[in-house]
């Protein structure tokens, strides 16, 4: 697995990088967070777990490396928005998740690079310098940046926007590189995407402040920054469902937010979470990832596959034009139409 270092993903040659244009296609997962399934599991059943299993998960990520493999026209990286794996920090089982979260995608096609976003469950809710150096030993900078056929890519640390209380030196640094990435994104870059854990908001701007989003008040202060960056893209996890919707405002499309559910456990209105009640207006949905398309402009747009459904024919090429779409309104198409059953309908974003 290469590591992000010195804030830069070296497997990607800025120089060459930068003068290239598209089209390409990557992929965005999220929340492969091994272990929490069989932990939702026991806890559900009222037991209490004290040793989980990761089985369910490892098999997904299989499948996902075998489609990745399998594919002619190689997607050009892999992200994971973060929660790779379900132990928090210096807790019983950490050290073999991440063991296993390693080995199951050192089998990834080496043409195909691993990008790696950190979470809460990988740095803590409450990070510190600690966990911050133990995530970056193990999987690379918690927040860097890459080009790729002329477009330019952040990945950003949410932890820091979520509670930083024992981060602050940190947090600060986080916060002075960011501004600099987005100079860098308005001068120079065809088109910006951001990748981080916690979403900025699930369906609306303005919607109130849960366990699944940020601040309002500084949700909005970020957002208004990342559009003066010129960022159009922003890819999130931690949610477990999909979702996602526009900034300012749905008739004022400057930015979207895109929510991709696990490639682990799936979490829903069905799913018995007492401290979490009303969290999710939508019943769970299934495993899957995100297949983004870039033209030769720079215009990306993004499609929503099941774990189960990847076959070789879903690389880009392939997929049915009119199911590809840039709106978080359409992560889960009409099932007439896509002729995909097993997806729950979603209404459009109001």
């Amino acid at each position: 697995m290469k590591k992000a270092t010195s804030r830069g993903l070296d497997v990607f040659d800025e120089a060459v990088e930068k003068g290239l244009s598209g089209p390409f296609w990557f992929i965005v997962g999220a929340d492969t967070q091994l272990g929490l399934e069989d932990s939702w599991r026991l806890t559900a059943l009222k037991k209490r777990p004290r040793r989980v299993s990761w089985a369910t998960e490892l098999e997904r990520i299989r499948l996902l490396v075998n489609f990745v493999n399998s594919c002619h026209n190689k997607p050009r990286f892999l992200v994971v928005c973060g929660d790779l794996v379900d132990a928090f920090p210096d807790t019983d089982q950490r050290a073999d998740q991440e063991q296993d979260f390693i080995k199951a995608f050192r089998r990834l096609d080496k043409q195909v690079p691993l990008v790696c976003v950190c979470g809460n469950h990988d740095v803590g809710n409450s990070p510190t310098p600690q966990t911050i150096q133990a995530f970056r030993d193990t999987f690379g900078d918690d927040y860097f940046s890459f080009w790729v056929s002329g477009t330019f890519h952040i990945v950003i640390n949410s932890q820091y926007y979520e509670d930083d209380s024992g981060c602050k030196w940190e947090s600060e640094q986080h916060s002075q590189w960011l501004q600099q990435q987005l100079k860098i994104s308005r001068d120079e870059a065809k088109c910006t995407f951001v990748y981080q854990h916690i979403p900025y908001f699930l369906r609306r701007p303005d919607e109130p402040k849960q366990y699944f989003n940020l601040r309002v008040e500084q949700r909005t202060r970020l957002l208004r920054q990342l559009v003066e960056g010129g960022v159009k893209k922003v890819f999130c996890g931690h949610y477990h469902n999909n979702a996602g919707g526009w900034f300012p405002s749905e008739t004022d499309r400057q930015l979207e937010v895109v929510v991709t559910t696990a490639v682990g456990c799936q979490l829903g209105s069905d799913t018995e979470v007492p401290s979490l009640e009303g969290c999710w207006p939508e019943p769970r949905t299934v495993p899957g990832i995100r297949i983004v398309r870039v033209d030769h402009s720079g215009c990306p747009s993004h499609q929503f596959v099941p774990i189960s459904q990847l076959t070789s024919q879903c690389a880009p090429g392939d997929l049915p034009t009119e199911a590809a779409s840039s709106t978080a309104a359409s992560d889960v198409p009409n099932t007439a139409q896509a002729g995909r059953g097993d997806l729950p309908r979603r209404e459009p974003l109001s």
